[in-house]
Parts: structure tokens; sequence; C-alpha cells
């Protein structure tokens, strides 16, 4: 089968990256991984999932 490269991008709202991952995903295979945010100061941020020429936005609060 095809591998899959799914990348994941933390911004905050000004566009600073404060994380990147990328990841090779095996045809039929599911995409999880556990993202460490201890060191982002509370507030919202951007969650860009990309794989290949897709690419999925999701808004996340941080408020612990």
């Amino acid at each position: 089968g095809e591998n899959t490269t799914y990348t994941a991008v933390i911004t905050d709202l000004t566009g600073k990256q404060w994380l990147t991952l990328s990841r090779n995903v095996s045809a039929g295979q599911y995409f999880r991984e556990d993202l460490e945010t201890a060191n982002l100061p509370n507030g919202m941020y951007l969650v860009y999932i990309k794989r290949g020429a897709e690419t999925t936005v999701h808004k996340v609060i941080k408020n612990n």
C-alpha cells in the first residue's frame, strides 16, 4: 500500500508556529498523535492537519 505523510502544525493567531510534526502513515492506518502543549501559553491556537493536498484546520483553546 501507499504511505501517506501527515503534517500537524500548531500556530497561534499571529501565525507563530509553536509545534510541527510529520508522520508517515501506511495505507489503512489511522493518524493519531498526542501533541505536547505543556509549554504553550494559554490562548487560542489553530491546528493544521495536512495530508497531501488536503488541509484541515481546527481551533483549539488552551486554558489550564
